[in-house]
């Protein structure tokens, strides 16, 4: 990953001086380069994390979007590298976080959620229209303005809740 990051700085002609590199492996609880305090120590010194982090942020962003239209295989090594570096404390990781990389099953968790949505509103209108048609609502005569509407809201919203809770709404 870190490989691809430099490569993508060559690649943009965005300079990376030898500190900035060496940060990319910075781990305060890992495996780490042997001089890495000594690199941390002069990087915090020498240079502004907010700039540092956009740039490798950029950098990161860029390589997956290039490698994603290169090749599936690689950018799901962006992925499994990104999975693996999470188990553990690495500075690069808040940079990949902020970047916002995707996996390709997001889109699809977009749109199924999106139709559920749909359908909760499909069966919303269905339903009290089918219930006010027949019933005069759910509470008959005794019904009081708007609260049918909250009833029915209220039912989807609980149904919605138990599915989320057992893991319908994200297991996919």
């Amino acid at each position: 990953m870190i490989s691809r990051i430099v490569d993508e700085a060559n690649r943009e002609s965005v300079p990376l001086s030898e500190v900035e590199r060496k940060m990319l492996y910075f781990s305060e609880t890992h495996w780490s380069l042997p001089d890495i305090m000594q690199v941390n120590d002069e990087f915090e010194r020498d240079y502004d994390q907010a700039d540092y982090e956009k740039k490798i942020r950029g950098l990161v962003r860029n390589a997956s979007k290039h490698d994603r239209k290169g090749s599936r295989d690689l950018y799901d090594s962006w992925l499994d590298a990104i999975r693996l570096l999470q188990k553990e404390d690495h500075y690069i990781l808040v940079m990949i976080q902020r970047a916002d990389l995707r996996s390709r099953s997001d889109q699809l968790k977009l749109f199924i959620a999106g139709l559920s949505v749909a359908i909760m509103v499909l069966a919303y209108v269905v339903l009290s229209t089918f219930v006010s048609e027949r019933y005069g609502g759910v509470l008959g005569k005794y019904s009081v303005p708007g609260a049918d509407r909250f009833f029915y809201l209220l039912i989807i919203g609980v149904v919605a809740l138990i599915a989320y809770r057992m893991g319908w709404m994200t297991r996919l």
